[in-house]
């Protein structure tokens, strides 16, 4: 299983994310994703059913993936934020 998360802290993973691959690129396979979650602190908490942060993940030129965040309640931006390699 995957660690908890202590109550108003975000984990991020990217095995967590919900896309499809848009078509292959190659032989490459899926992998378990071996980088720890990325925690992002909520202050006040989230509220369950309520929309809260907008992300938007992304790869650079070198490989690694990355996200920006969006608090949809504060307005605060962070980012990107390197989650780690995808090769």
């Amino acid at each position: 299983g995957h660690p908890r998360t202590p109550p108003g802290v975000l984990g991020v993973s990217a095995a967590a994310g919900r896309g499809r691959p848009r078509g292959r690129a190659g032989a490459a396979g899926v992998r378990p994703w071996h980088q720890s979650p990325t925690a992002l602190p909520l202050i006040p908490a989230g509220q369950q059913g309520q929309d809260r942060l907008r992300l938007a993940f992304t790869i650079d030129a070198g490989c690694q993936l990355q996200v920006d965040v969006t608090d949809l309640l504060s307005g605060e931006r962070r980012g990107p934020i390197r989650l780690g390699s995808v090769r």
